[in-house]
């Protein structure tokens, strides 16, 4: 489908997947949280590789915008399910946070998955309440 589209493909050097290990996993902490800093940074230059190309259709870049959003809110959720304390993780978040534009929410809120938007909220207002209103310890009390 998307592969009978495409015209022109897109490489970026940096490595966007980073192996992270989830609560109840075989392995159950995160790891350096240090390994996680850069990938909003590696998420903005493909997005300006990709979206800096006039050929690239409307349907398209929505699909990039939720695909990248989707894949940070999944990996800040899963930074602190890790039951870390917030000071642990705070310098993450704040990163992502900073990342966050509030046009992409608001464009993200008219699509189909508005829980995102939500999320996204949450953690571009506030790293420290997304923490505490989704952190698996806390949740578990």
């Amino acid at each position: 489908m998307l592969w009978k589209e495409a015209r022109q493909l897109y490489f970026h050097q940096s490595h966007l997947y980073n192996y992270f290990e989830r609560s109840g996993s075989i392995t159950a902490k995160v790891g350096n949280l240090n390994q996680y800093l850069g990938i909003p940074d590696g998420l903005e230059e493909m997005k300006n590789s990709f979206l800096g190309d006039a050929r690239v259709s409307g349907h398209l870049r929505a699909s990039l915008l939720s695909f990248t959003h989707t894949w940070m809110r999944n990996l800040t959720l899963t930074i602190i399910s890790a039951n870390l304390p917030y000071d642990k993780v705070a310098e993450v978040l704040n990163k992502y946070s900073r990342h966050i534009k509030l046009i992409n929410i608001l464009r993200l809120g008219f699509s189909n998955d508005k829980r995102l938007a939500l999320f996204l909220t949450t953690l571009k207002i506030s790293p420290y309440y997304y923490w505490k209103r989704f952190s698996t310890h806390l949740l578990e009390r």
